[in-house]
């Protein structure tokens, strides 16, 4: 991704909230998609996002604590 050689200043500079999950209690394991979100995130910190802390491989309790979170903050 070359997001660090671009001019951003014309971004949109948003809130993002990435999940990236490869372990799931009843589907078929994911091979690359916390390495995705990874590459997400910093992309979207790049580009001047607020970002919340990356989560990866997280339950629906967890995802629902910080979606909460998110939205208080």
């Amino acid at each position: 991704i070359m997001l660090g050689k671009m001019d951003n200043s014309f971004y949109y500079k948003g809130k993002a909230f990435v999940i990236g999950n490869d372990h799931y209690d009843q589907m078929p394991d994911l091979n690359n998609a916390v390495n995705d979100a990874k590459n997400i995130h910093e992309a979207l910190q790049t580009l001047g996002f607020m970002t919340m802390p990356l989560a990866t491989d997280i339950s629906i309790d967890e995802f629902t604590s910080v979606q909460r979170k998110s939205l208080n903050g």
